[in-house]
């Protein structure tokens, strides 16, 4: 089963997610545009092509939940009962032996127990051809589904490769892949259950990591360990911009936003490329040789804007953080759930004023809209709450925004209880995971009120010009679709921008630009807005031809810069790649004579091929560390203090204290804190191993304890 062992957890997840979502949503998305009254028509793209794509994307996605986090809690039910060899075996591969079968199992259960029926959002196929004969797919869509595909195989696959027996990451995105390489080995070579952080050994962990478990477990199940992360990274990613582009259909009703929205989210609007070609300009001269050669040849993120140079802003963020995408998919998955009574709501106003917001306290009167209306919109709403009760152990900034949106929403929104009572369950959830995976602090405490997000002087008035070049010409387009739609459309655009609002306002990490997670969703959600003002002005009756000439170069300057920084991203990795060795001598003699969870003291590693051993760190890379709000300083201070100790006792008891069972020094470390006493350990300490070859390395053994 190892061998393929990965391909049937794929196909189990997806069973057992389509058996759930059909049971749950049923018949209760309506594909009815919600800024308009109206009906979606689109010889690209039918009523039935929607439900199937749909489908698709919502049961492989809720499957992979629901069986991941099943999987680990049997996972850690199994180590508690029986350890870390259960019947033979490791502990991971036993609860994949025992869910696989189970979910299938499940899977059938759920769909030969319900009846399907015409006005059901799944109907079967009888013929091979069928789909495309009923026009539910069509030679257009399929190639545009593919021409995604492509682009997201780009992305992922060309910042992280297997080569000559290395593990090669590009410059963009080595950084990341510290944490998420070191997370992903500790599942699969260091039973890392109960949970630790790989960078910050013996303090749990509070940051989200389900996804790298997800695809620890995929290379356990013999997907090649590049393939296991790129691969649900490719998935995620595509199926975040085909839902993007049926969200700004489902919004609009306008077929065309759903091609427009998804570029203009992956080619982003920005005043950067405007400073920049600036700049280039007068220093090298205007359309010169040099002007032309600095473009092609730009190896830095463009922006004057603080960590403009990290690329926050620009498709890199997406290969960077590789968990990012499945948040947002989950995020628009929930949105798109809870817009049935988000319409009941809005359909009970009356429509006197077609740009006028109506009397929201009468409808606050109502006593249907704080009730549900049936049965069916019940297992709805229970399947938006299983995606939010799981979703804080997958993304926490999308849960968070999740939140923000369906709160904005709910002013005119039915279903009220419900919704209130989704909001306890899901906060209920980051608190039940902050207590269990990170009992020592508490999240709450770190979130506190911060004007300004990261622009300086966060002063009103420069964040508001930050705010113009971050977004560029979008933040005008946006406004004036603002001024000029109907109020439908105005409480769309309000109520999306809640994520952005908070991150403006609040401080909810240490490091506040992670907040940038909560502007980036807003941003693609305010997309589908841009995308229609600009296919209302192609297809204007008045003033056809300006208006279509307007529509183009306005698309074209909405994406100058996101297609200027994908040739940055190519240039910096193509030219600045970190590699680290997927085997060594060093890693060989560490996971054959040291058990999985031995803690080493090392040096500050970040995205090293040590960490491939699975073995944790009990001081890595301290910004990790420290921005998912572990104690970096302290712990900092305390090796520092023990590696230039002149007594041994004292470093045998800290490490003793802490579980510490080996001490590894290499010119890494020598160079990484100077005051090293090692002759003090040469001469003390029990030499575990030595290998001259790789950087002098010395391992000692601190202690016998082992967790």
């Amino acid at each position: 089963m190892p061998t393929v062992g990965w391909i049937l957890y794929l196909i189990a997840s997806w069973m057992l997610g389509h058996s759930i979502y059909v049971r749950l949503s049923g018949a209760g998305l309506r594909w009815l545009p919600f800024s308009e009254q109206g009906t979606i028509t689109s010889p690209m793209l039918s009523t039935e092509g929607l439900r199937f794509l749909l489908r698709q994307i919502a049961a492989f996605w809720i499957g992979i939940l629901i069986l991941t986090t099943g999987h680990y809690g049997l996972n850690l039910a199994l180590v508690n009962t029986f350890g870390y060899d259960t019947i033979g075996m490791p502990s991971e591969l036993a609860a994949s032996f025992f869910l696989i079968p189970l979910a299938l199992l499940g899977a059938a259960y759920l769909r030969r127990s319900r009846r399907l029926t015409a006005e059901d959002d799944y109907r079967p196929v009888r013929h091979p051809y069928a789909l495309f004969k009923r026009k539910v797919i069509t030679w257009p869509f399929i190639v545009y589904i593919l021409l995604l595909l492509v682009y997201s195989v780009w992305l992922v696959y060309s910042t992280f490769y297997q080569v000559d027996g290395l593990y090669r990451a590009g410059a963009t995105v080595h950084s990341d892949l510290g944490p998420h390489t070191a997370m992903m080995s500790s599942f699969t070579k260091g039973h890392n259950i109960p949970t630790d952080y790989a960078h910050f050994a013996g303090d749990g962990i509070r940051y989200h990591f389900f996804f790298f478990y997800f695809t620890a477990i995929l290379n356990q199940l013999g997907l090649g360990f590049v393939h296991a992360l790129n691969i649900p990274s490719v998935l995620a990613l595509s199926s975040m911009f085909l839902l993007i582009g049926m969200f700004a259909y489902r919004i609009t009703g306008r077929a065309g936003t759903f091609m427009l929205a998804p570029l203009f989210t992956i080619f982003r609007s920005s005043g950067a490329i405007f400073t920049d070609l600036w700049q280039k300009g007068k220093t090298l001269g205007w359309f010169t040789a040099d002007f032309f050669q600095a473009i092609f040849q730009q190896r830095t993120f463009i922006g004057d804007t603080p960590r403009d140079d990290w690329g926050l802003w620009t498709a890199n963020a997406y290969a960077n953080q590789r968990h990012l995408a499945l948040g947002i998919v989950l995020l628009l998955l929930v949105i798109l759930l809870a817009l049935p009574d988000v319409e009941r709501g809005v359909g009970a106003l009356p429509l006197a004023h077609a740009r006028k917001f109506p009397d929201w306290w009468k409808l606050t009167r109502q006593k249907s809209i704080w009730l549900t209306t049936g049965r069916q919109d019940v297992k709805r709403l229970g399947l938006i709450g299983i995606i939010l009760f799981l979703m804080p152990y997958w993304h926490g900034s999308m849960t968070i925004s999740a939140l923000l949106v369906l709160a904005a929403f709910s002013i005119f929104a039915a279903s009220r209880i419900a919704y209130l009572i989704i909001a306890a369950t899901t906060f209920l959830s980051m608190v039940l995971a902050n207590a269990f995976f990170a009992p020592q602090g508490a999240w709450l405490s770190n979130v506190r009120f911060k004007f300004g997000f990261i622009a300086e002087p966060s002063t009103f008035t420069n964040v508001l010009l930050y705010i113009v070049e971050m977004m560029g010409p979008a933040i005008f387009v946006l406004l004036i679709s603002f001024v000029f739609a109907r109020w439908r459309t105005k409480l769309y655009i309000l109520a999306v921008s809640a994520p952005f609002i908070f991150a403006f306002l609040f401080q909810v990490t240490p490091d506040i630009t992670v907040n940038h997670k909560f502007i980036l969703i807003s941003l693609i959600l305010w997309n589908v807005i841009i995308a229609e003002t600009v296919i209302r002005m192609f297809r204007a009756r008045r003033g056809k031809i300006a208006l279509r000439v307007a529509a183009i170069l306005l698309s074209l300057l909405l994406i100058s810069s996101g297609v200027y920084e994908h040739l940055i991203y190519r240039n910096i990795n193509r030219q600045v790649f970190v590699d680290i060795k997927q085997d060594s001598e060093v890693n060989r003699w560490i996971e054959k004579n040291t058990a999985p969870r031995t803690i080493f003291l090392t040096a500050p590693y970040a995205y090293h091929d040590f960490l491939l051993t699975g073995r944790p760190i009990w001081y890595g890379n301290g910004y990790y560390a420290w921005s998912a709000g572990h104690d970096t300083y302290k712990r900092e201070a305390e090796v520092k203090s023990i590696l230039s100790t002149s007594s041994i006792e004292t470093l045998k008891n800290y490490a003793t204290e802490n579980e510490i069972g080996y001490l590894l020094i290499n010119d890494d470390m020598r160079n990484a804190y100077p005051d090293l006493n090692e002759s003090l350990f040469a001469s003390d300490l029990n030499e575990a191993a030595q290998f001259t070859d790789a950087k002098n390395t010395v391992i000692y053994k601190l202690s016998d304890v082992t967790r």
